[in-house]
């Protein structure tokens, strides 16, 4: 059913006579303690993100603010009003005047979930990073698929970022979400699978209502953990793939997707949800579905406008970023097809591009020369080799509106594959990897010198401490894929650190102690390679996971428990340069702070620094997000 409302709120807005009251609340926490509450010169509210315009306050952290937004109206001199939920701000932008925040459900973070988990753990699990405090998940229905199993047995769930949940719950079971609200404790998020029943919510009359005819009806497969394929829908229907369903599992309801179109700038009724099921009147009683349509919501606040605040009810499209399955649409073609996440599209890919055929179809009409005649050759070319045209090789004319031929292009199946392979080679990839890249709780300066005190054999020195702080030496897990440079100035030589008991003053390598080294030997984890700028550099190696790759996107954070605008610093294994730098920066006591930057990795290694305000006070974190071979 519609968002619930107060009662004299939802009499008001039956009656469509009101005084509206809009508010906009900011604070750095998800509390009306300390809030800002301000008049808003503009906001946009969708499903899973807002931006709102407001005054801009002097000295204000907006960068790790949260805020929400308030409608409603004043009834009897008394606003009654619904909340949005709490968002977090990941970009702000100022002019002078005004300052702009958008705002999206969670943060850039990584997500890592049990192998095995069900939809319901995966969810909560992604719903619980939020800073402050987690988002409550609520379901439409009995929703029998939050127990089924999310990916195959023994595979662990990686979203990274976070965010990504919601493009795979759409491809794997055409599940929806929508903020729904902050209730004064608690923020609410509402799930529900598009294409299940659901009686007609209410209906809207739009004489202006811009219809669009097309309706889409797809044949689901999915493959069970037998390597079973099951399927619905017509054969001659587009595939959609839905991935790993058990095969005690049911697939989610086979529905025609209608794309009606959208609607004017409707007054606002607050009752209005993205997930709702309205039958839309245009005149004469004429709707194409009378039992109505799912819809997304849209709410507008543009003082340019009129009206000023408005709604666009639109069609549900579940099929608009989940592309059909793989190319010739069979079986055995699509079955072991694994769908792009598209979480990060938004550059020349978007959402639609979620699969390779999609992808590079996009890529292909993207002409960076700006020639249209090289574009329409290979839109030809990759056009007939899809038809299946490779016996003899393909020769493409393309001709100019005055009908002379400007150039003629030729390829083989076996030329076309090559440069398809060539292409993917290119392209950045997702990674999955459950392991840090490195990790250091409670650590002082990423500094250390000393001596070698002595050598028990094996791979186990014991040193004496000159100056800097051991505990930068020692790794959350020894499994964590890079490892520490350890170098013996006395020698020119250098080892890994597996491990270091700063107690002990005891240091494990990752293979014995190098033939040469003696006791009395400087040590250092200084950077023989980068110098300069904020902090101490270390050379961390990479030594399983993802080797030899020339640039690696690192998730990287940073929380530190005493002071802020300190952090943690990446940098390539070359001559120091300010330029090159990635960093993150604590921005606020006990507050974790990440960043995504790519990092050039040289013959597996890069550089690192931090500089936390006491000796054991910071805790630093790189993951892997993405690479380029």
């Amino acid at each position: 059913m519609p968002r619930t409302l107060p009662a004299a709120l939802t009499t008001v807005m039956d009656a469509g006579i009101y005084e509206p009251y809009i508010r906009v609340a900011v604070n750095i926490s998800k509390t009306e303690t300390g809030q800002q509450l301000v008049q808003p010169l503009a906001y946009k509210i969708e499903p899973l993100k807002a931006t709102v315009t407001i005054p801009f306050t002097p000295d204000y952290d907006y960068g790790t603010s949260v805020f929400r937004i308030i409608r409603g109206a004043v009834i009897n001199g008394i606003p009654s009003t619904i909340s949005t939920i709490w968002f977090n701000t990941i970009e702000f932008k100022y002019n002078g005047k005004l300052v702009t925040l958008e705002g999206e459900l969670l943060q850039k973070l990584y997500t890592t979930v049990t192998a095995d988990s069900d939809y319901e753990t995966v969810i909560e699990a992604a719903l619980e990073n939020p800073p402050f405090d987690p988002i409550v998940p609520n379901y439409e229905g009995t929703a029998a698929w939050k127990a089924y199993q999310f990916y195959p047995t023994g595979r662990t769930i990686v979203l990274s970022p976070t965010k990504k949940l919601f493009t795979l719950l759409q491809q794997k079971y055409l599940i929806f979400a929508t903020e729904d609200g902050w209730d004064g404790t608690d923020d609410n998020i509402f799930f529900f699978v598009a294409t299940d029943a659901r009686t007609k919510d209410y209906t809207i009359t739009d004489q202006l209502f811009n219809y669009n005819s097309h309706s889409e009806l797809r044949k689901l497969i999915s493959r069970d953990e037998s390597n079973v394929i099951h399927s619905t829908g017509l054969a001659t229907s587009i595939i959609h793939n839905l991935g790993f369903l058990h095969s005690t599992a049911s697939q989610p309801t086979n529905a025609t997707n209608f794309a009606l179109g959208k609607s004017s700038k409707l007054p606002v009724h607050l009752k209005r949800r993205t997930g709702d099921k309205v039958e839309i009147l245009q005149n004469d009683n004429f709707t194409p579905t009378a039992n109505g349509v799912r819809v997304r919501i849209t709410e507008v606040l543009d003082t340019s406008s009129t009206p000023s605040w408005y709604q666009i009810v639109e069609a549900l499209q579940w099929y608009s970023a989940t592309e059909g399955g793989a190319l010739p649409s069979t079986i055995e073609a699509a079955a072991p097809y694994t769908p792009l996440a598209t979480g990060n599209f938004d550059n020349v890919l978007s959402t639609n591009d979620n699969n390779l055929q999609a992808a590079m179809e996009t890529v292909d009409d993207h002409d960076h020369s700006g020639g249209a005649a090289f574009t329409e050759v290979v839109q030809d070319i990759i056009g007939a080799m899809l038809s299946g045209n490779t016996e003899t090789g393909i020769a493409v004319d393309y001709q100019d509106s005055d009908g002379t031929i400007d150039f003629v292009a030729e390829v083989t199946q076996a030329e076309f594959d090559s440069t398809i392979d060539a292409v993917i080679a290119l392209l950045p990839a997702a990674e999955t990897n459950s392991n840090d890249i490195f990790r250091c709780d409670n650590s002082g300066a990423s500094s250390f010198a000393g001596t070698i005190a002595t050598l028990p054999g094996g791979a186990v020195l014991t040193y004496n401490v000159t100056s800097g702080q051991e505990n930068a030496m020692v790794p959350t897990s020894t499994s964590q894929l890079a490892k520490m440079r350890l170098y013996n100035t006395t020698r020119g030589t250098s080892a890994l650190i597996s491990n270091c008991v700063a107690g002990t003053n005891t240091i494990t390598l990752t293979a014995n102690v190098p033939a040469g080294w003696q006791v009395a030997d400087v040590i250092t984890i200084a950077s023989q390679t980068v110098s300069g700028g904020t902090g101490n550099w270390v050379d961390l190696e990479i030594t399983s996971g993802p080797l030899g790759l020339a640039t690696i996107w690192m998730n990287i954070s940073v929380v530190d428990t005493t002071n802020t605008n300190i952090g943690l610093r990446l940098h390539p294994l070359i001559t120091f340069s300010a330029a090159k730098i990635g960093k993150v920066l604590s921005q606020a006591v006990n507050v974790t702070n990440d960043n995504c930057v790519p990092i050039p990795i040289t013959n597996n290694v890069f550089s690192a620094s931090w500089n936390p305000a006491g000796a054991a006070s910071m805790t630093v974190t790189l993951r892997e997000a993405a690479y380029f071979k």
